[in-house]
C-alpha cells in the first residue's frame, strides 16, 4: 500500500512539474501580445467608434486594422474573445514582436480602441560580406533572396544560414561555416544591418570510393564507370576529384544502367555513406 501511495505521490509530482512548464511557456507566449488597459471592470457592450494605431513605420496602419478585424460601427463586447482574435490575427502576420490592445475612451455606449504595435525589424541598406568577392556576394544575395527592406527574424536567418551552407557544399566546400548576425541601424529606426561572415575552406576531395560488393565485376572497372566522381590521385589531371552531391547521383545512376546492360535487370544501390579519413572522404 505505502508503495502504491509513493508511486502516486511521483505520478502527481510529474503532472504538476508539466503543467508548470506549460504554464510558463503561456506566461512567455503572452508578455508579448497582450491586452492591456480595457478599463472594464465587468462585461459591457459597446459601438466600436475608431481604431487608433501606433507604433506601425513600414505597416501600413489600414492593414493593421484589416488584420485586427475589428470594424468601425459593429457592436463589441468589452471583454471578450474578440479582442483575443484580434491579436491572434495580428500575431500570425508575422509582422510584429509586440501588441498591445487597449482602450483609449468610453463615452456612454462608444468606445475607441487603441492597438499599439512594435514593429520586426527590417533591413536597412547595409550588408556586409566580408573576404567576399563581389560575384559571390551578389549570388548569396541572389541565393538568400535578400533586399533592403526584408523582415529580419532569428528564423529567417537561420535559414539563410542553411541555404547558403547548401550552397558551398554544392559547390564543394563541405567544410563551410557560416553566421548571420544582425545589429540596430543608427540612421533609421526599426531598421538593422545584417553582416553574413563566410568561412568556406577548401574543396573537400575524394580519397577513395569504395564498393562493398562488387559484383562479378573489378572494383577498378566499376571506378572507371563513374565519369564524373573520381579518387584524387596524383596523375589525375584532366578530371576533378572534388565531392559533388549532384555528380555522385549521375554516376550512381550510370552504374545502375551498367548493371543492367550486362544482364542485371534487378540491380540496385542500396545505399551509400560518405566518411571522412584523414586525407578526404570516401564514398
Amino acid at each position: 500500500m505505502e508503495k502504491s501511495v509513493n508511486k502516486l505521490k511521483r505520478r502527481v509530482k510529474s503532472i504538476l512539474t508539466i503543467c508548470a512548464v506549460l504554464l510558463l511557456v503561456s506566461n512567455g507566449f503572452t508578455s508579448k501580445a497582450q491586452v492591456a488597459n480595457l478599463g472594464v471592470n465587468s462585461e459591457q457592450t459597446y459601438t466600436l467608434e475608431d481604431v487608433i494605431v501606433s507604433g506601425a513605420i513600414f505597416t501600413d496602419v489600414q492593414a493593421v486594422k484589416v488584420l485586427a478585424d475589428l470594424p468601425r460601427g459593429k457592436e463589441i463586447t468589452i471583454p471578450s474573445d474578440r479582442i483575443s482574435r484580434a491579436i491572434k490575427n495580428l500575431w500570425a502576420s508575422r509582422l510584429f514582436s509586440d501588441i498591445q490592445i487597449y482602450t483609449v475612451k468610453t463615452e456612454g455606449d462608444k468606445i475607441w480602441l487603441g492597438i499599439e504595435v512594435k514593429e520586426m525589424p527590417r533591413l536597412g541598406s547595409i550588408q556586409r560580406f566580408p573576404n567576399l568577392r563581389s560575384g559571390e556576394i551578389s549570388t548569396l544575395k541572389d541565393q538568400i533572396d535578400v533586399q533592403k527592406g526584408t523582415i529580419i527574424t532569428e528564423n529567417w536567418m537561420k535559414n539563410a544560414e542553411n541555404i547558403i551552407i547548401d550552397y558551398y557544399k554544392e559547390k564543394g566546400y563541405y567544410d563551410a561555416v557560416v553566421n548571420i548576425s544582425s545589429d540596430n541601424d543608427p540612421n533609421a529606426p526599426n531598421t538593422c544591418t545584417l553582416l553574413v561572415d563566410v568561412k568556406k575552406g577548401g574543396k573537400v576531395k575524394i580519397g577513395e570510393i569504395v564498393f562493398d560488393e562488387a559484383l562479378e565485376f573489378p572494383e577498378k572497372k566499376l571506378r572507371g564507370k563513374l565519369k564524373e566522381t573520381k579518387q584524387r590521385r596524383w596523375y589525375r589531371v584532366l578530371k576533378s576529384s572534388k565531392l559533388l552531391d549532384e555528380n555522385l547521383e549521375m554516376d550512381k545512376a550510370m552504374l545502375t544502367q551498367f548493371y543492367n546492360e550486362k544482364g542485371y535487370k534487378n540491380f540496385r544501390i542500396l545505399n551509400d555513406s560518405i566518411y571522412r579519413t584523414e586525407k578526404g572522404y570516401s564514398v
